[in-house]
C-alpha cells in the first residue's frame, strides 16, 4: 500500500511467509478480501484494510478469486468451476454466514 500523503512510504497490506494474491476492497473500504496459500492451498481470507493482524478464513475447500456484492453484504468466490457465496455482516468483528452455491 502506498500512503498518498507520503509517496515514499510503502507497506504491505498482508505479509506472511506464504503467497497472497488478489485483494478486493469492500464497498465501504473497510475490509480486504484476498487469497493466500498459507494453509497449503489457496483459500479466501478477509482482514481489516487498516491492518491489525486479525484475519478470518472464508473458504474451507479452496478459493482463487473473489468479489464483493455491491452492498458489501455478500462475498462471492470461485473454487475451480464452482461459484460460491457467503453472507458477511461487518461490525466491530466480521461475522460470516454459511457458504452456499451462488447459482
Amino acid at each position: 500500500m502506498l500512503d498518498l500523503s507520503d509517496s515514499r512510504t510503502l507497506r504491505p497490506l498482508v505479509q506472511t511467509p506464504a503467497s497472497e494474491w488478489g485483494g478486493w476492497l469492500s464497498p465501504d473500504q473497510r475490509w480486504l478480501a484476498y487469497c493466500s496459500n498459507v494453509s497449503g492451498r489457496g483459500e479466501l481470507y478477509v482482514a481489516l484494510f487498516s491492518g491489525g493482524g486479525r484475519r478470518w478464513q472464508v473458504s474451507r475447500d479452496g478459493a482463487v478469486q473473489a468479489v464483493w456484492s455491491r452492498d458489501g453484504r455478500e462475498l462471492f468466490f470461485r473454487n475451480g468451476n464452482q461459484m460460491l457465496v457467503v453472507a458477511v455482516k461487518a461490525g466491530a468483528n466480521l461475522r460470516l454466514g454459511s457458504t452456499a452455491d451462488a447459482f
